[in-house]
């Protein structure tokens, strides 16, 4: 694209604005391939065989350095609105951001958040499960999502309603929601073990089915949560109370969202968090996301340490983006991945459902597939694999 855009017969304004697109959709493929695997070989020329064929990896940094100029140029492109499915200015500096969170760059990655923020384009949607809904998409929340319309596209995130064989969640993660007093279930008097679902943060109902609570009508039970006894409700298109059919196989069709506000509010307070202490713009990052009307817990308590908000902000990222397929490269980026995912999963009971390993000398980025390397002897594959 961009190296023949400039040869079709358009208006400047549209040639700029389709290279900005592209250049946006390269730092996003580049940003998710450095995350897996590290360095890779940059390439910013149209594809060419002979010539890019045998590239060795570059050097993680150097992507970086494109990733950060391709989306610097987007963003003076692109428009500042929210166009439904196309890479807009917030989009590109919502990227960035990531981006620099990922790379602990704080300061940096905390004015890229701020200027997201400062732009008012975007807030968060009211009703925290609606947010994901079929009905509600392109609200104000959503900075970029993937578009899905059937008949010509569909997914299979919503599978069939009596079982969830491709995504369960954990106790471990059903245990992380905190009681609506803030506290954790360890500490509070409200959490009464007979009834461990009650009085919980009401992010909660509204991400996981959990035995005895309702899902398309029915109340859940074990026959439909076959594995850890917990289903998924996020980027689904059934509601709780309401009944309605059966959506066979590839024939969902809600926009799964890969950005959006509430992530950038966690993006700022981190960064702002780790850059200058937990100030009051840190405080008002989180306790926005905990005052969404359909959530309402409680503000967090003054006079925390740095430490401490390290710990409420992961805490935070981890309930809020549960399921959105951040929490794998939170945890890598962390440095704990080695201390969560080593050991025992267990399922509604509190037994084991599997075991799971993580080698902390191999695991922090994938293997280079070994095809590509078949086809590309100049690929150094990454250590022990």
């Amino acid at each position: 694209m961009l190296a023949n855009v400039d040869n079709i017969e358009a208006d400047t304004s549209v040639i700029e604005g389709i290279k900005a697109e592209a250049k946006f959709l390269r730092a996003f493929y580049y940003s998710d391939l450095i995350n897996k695997f590290g360095g890779v070989p940059l390439i910013t020329e149209a594809p060419n065989l002979e010539e890019q064929g045998d590239l060795p990896r570059n050097e993680k940094d150097e992507i970086v350095t494109q990733i950060l100029q391709d989306l610097d140029e987007a963003a003076a492109v692109l428009p500042v609105g929210n166009e439904p499915g196309r890479a807009t200015k917030g989009a590109a500096q919502a990227l960035k951001a990531r981006v620099l969170l990922y790379e602990s760059s704080w300061s940096e990655a905390a004015a890229a958040a701020k200027e997201v923020m400062d732009s008012e384009a975007y807030s968060l949607f009211p009703d925290y499960r609606g947010l994901f809904k079929l009905e509600n998409e392109g609200n104000s929340e959503v900075i970029w999502d993937i578009q899905y319309l059937m008949p010509r596209f569909g997914h299979a995130f919503d599978n069939a309603v009596t079982t969830h064989s491709n995504v369960a969640p954990t106790k471990s993660l059903v245990d992380t929601y905190y009681m609506i007093d803030g506290q954790p279930l360890t500490e509070s008097p409200l959490y009464d073990p007979s009834n461990p679902y009650e009085n919980r943060d009401p992010r909660l109902y509204q991400t996981i089915r959990l035995l005895g609570y309702m899902y398309n009508g029915e109340i859940d039970t074990r026959e439909e949560l076959d594995q850890t006894g917990f289903g998924t409700k996020k980027f689904t298109t059934y509601s709780d109370s309401t009944s309605m059919p059966n959506i066979s196989g590839g024939r969902s069709e809600v926009n799964p969202i890969v950005i959006r506000y509430a992530e950038v509010l966690l993006t700022y307070a981190e960064a702002q968090n780790e850059a200058a202490g937990p100030d009051q713009s840190v405080y008002d990052a989180i306790n926005e996301i905990r005052n969404r009307p359909s959530v309402d817990m409680p503000d967090l308590e003054p006079g925390l340490s740095k430490g401490e908000m390290r710990q409420v902000i992961r805490h935070e990222r981890r309930i809020e983006l549960a399921l959105e397929g951040k929490y794998l490269q939170d945890i890598k980026r962390w440095r704990i991945a080695v201390d969560v995912m080593n050991g025992p999963v267990y399922d509604w009971q509190g037994d084991v459902y599997t075991n799971r390993s993580f080698n902390p000398d191999r695991d922090y980025l994938w293997a280079i597939p070994s095809d590509q390397i078949d086809l590309n002897q100049n690929l150094e594959q990454n250590p022990n694999w």
